[in-house]
């Protein structure tokens, strides 16, 4: 027999004495009974144990990786230290030079100690689940009477090993880079030979995106023309996703700071405004909107900005009420892709069809070419995305290239380089201002690309 309050298995004369039922702190089973529970326990156990331990090899196995990454970048940027360090002869800059490698040498054994650690811990876990999961597969080839005196002890361990391993979270990963400065020779002696920073990786997502946006916690929303709004870390770990209705599709974005998104919706004609739980709570711009795309929110004013891809205008609503204010545009041909606001109130619009970036002023009602078409670095091709930072600084994503510009159109420098591969970017979002990052939907490759600038 088998005392279920006990926990223990009993012999016929222990249910007559020390475990009688009768005084009802005793409940007696069949201990055959009990070893069939214990083995449908086990099995469910062991299946989420197996799951558990693919699991944490999948995340140790990308730790690993990103170890190894981040030894190679660190060795990367050494050598490029050196290689620039050598067209320096002052002993000056030589001294610098080696001021910088302990940098980046402070900074790698700082990011390889988390990485150690975490795949220390990581493979301790999986080594206990294993010896677990091993200690109970003998239990359930004993015999009843046996594997019932260490079956309590055996489940409760396994379980929490099981719990503490959903809560192994993948740290972020990191290369380390080494950016050269440029400054003249004369101006060496007062300026520094380069800076190291830790470079983003891209994050690879699930479809061709549309709309970025920053979320809470350093997180990015990602659309992707579709019901589905995708929610990743800068690690590139999908997190978590939106499900919107059947039939509304997610272009571009815009988290507001009572936590509600914006999105224009090309299907429906219209801008959308939902919760993070997916429930659509209004809808915006029907019978005016043709072909909704980029989106920007004064949320000091309620007013949202929309561009029109078919009717070359950026329409004005009231995010409140809904009601239209006013239009901006005079374009007879083009195909407007994105709107932003400069910190004086001005506004930015990317004219994707005829390659130009304009700016409207409410003041005087102008509305000129700020920035000019063109291949060249300081012109744009085929613009498709505009943010204004912090600094009231442009940032435009125009095919092939990401730059940006001062507040009056001045070219300030190339944001990207060639290897890159931006090609066929979406929307911009600002991930910080210091230090200054800005993510950009990249949907020649199907990634969100980060850059430092």
């Amino acid at each position: 027999m088998y005392c279920t309050k006990c926990k223990v298995p009993i012999c016929i004369e222990c249910t007559a004495m020390e475990h009688a039922a009768g005084d009802g702190k005793h409940e007696l089973i069949n201990i055959v009974t009990a070893f069939n529970t214990f083995k449908e326990t086990s099995e469910d156990l062991k299946k989420a144990a197996n799951e558990s331990i693919k699991k944490i090899e999948n995340v140790l196995k990308v730790v690993r990786k990103n170890a190894k990454e981040l030894e190679e970048s660190k060795d990367a940027s050494l050598t490029d230290i050196d290689n620039q360090v050598q067209e320096m002869v002052q002993l000056v800059i030589k001294k610098k030079g080696e001021e910088k490698k302990k940098e980046v040498e402070a900074n790698y054994m700082e990011e390889k100690e988390v990485n150690d650690v975490q795949m220390t811990k990581l493979t301790k876990i999986i080594s206990e689940l294993n010896t677990s999961v091993s200690f109970l597969n003998q239990l359930l080839m004993s015999e009843p009477a046996i594997a019932m005196k260490s079956s309590e002890s055996v489940l409760n361990t396994l379980m929490d090993e099981i719990n503490k391993s959903q809560e192994i979270k993948q740290n972020d990963s990191k290369q380390i880079n080494f950016i050269k400065n440029k400054q003249q020779i004369d101006l060496l002696k007062e300026n520094d030979i380069g800076n190291v920073v830790f470079k983003p990786l891209p994050i690879k997502v699930e479809g061709e995106p549309w709309g970025v946006a920053k979320c809470d916690n350093d997180c990015l929303l990602v659309s992707f023309l579709s019901n589905e709004i995708h929610k990743y870390n800068q690690s590139g770990e999908c997190i978590s996703k939106i499900t919107l209705p059947e039939g509304v599709t997610v272009s571009r974005m815009y988290k507001m700071k009572n936590g509600k998104i914006a999105f224009s919706d090309g299907r429906n004609k219209c801008i959308q405004v939902c919760d993070m739980n997916g429930h659509v709570i209004k809808s915006i711009g029907k019978g005016v909107l043709t072909y909704p795309l980029g989106i920007h929110i004064d949320e000091a004013t309620n007013v949202i900005y929309v561009a029109d891809g078919i009717i070359e205008y950026v329409f004005t609503f009231n995010i409140n009420s809904g009601k239209k204010l006013k239009t901006i545009g005079s374009q007879k041909k083009g195909s407007y892709s994105d709107v932003a606001l400069t910190k004086s109130g001005k506004v930015l619009v990317v004219d994707r069809g005829q390659h130009q970036v304009l700016l409207y002023d409410d003041k005087d009602k102008s509305l000129k070419v700020l920035i000019n078409g063109g291949v060249e670095d300081g012109e744009v091709w085929y613009p498709y995305g505009v943010v204004v930072d912090e600094d009231d600084n442009i940032i435009i994503a125009s095919e092939h290239k990401l730059q940006l510009f001062s507040s009056d159109g001045h070219f300030i420098k190339r944001i990207d380089k060639q290897e890159d591969g931006i090609s066929s970017p979406r929307q911009l979002c600002i991930i910080s201002h210091k230090p200054c990052m800005v993510a950009v939907a990249n949907e020649g490759d199907n990634t969100i690309k980060i850059f430092n600038y």
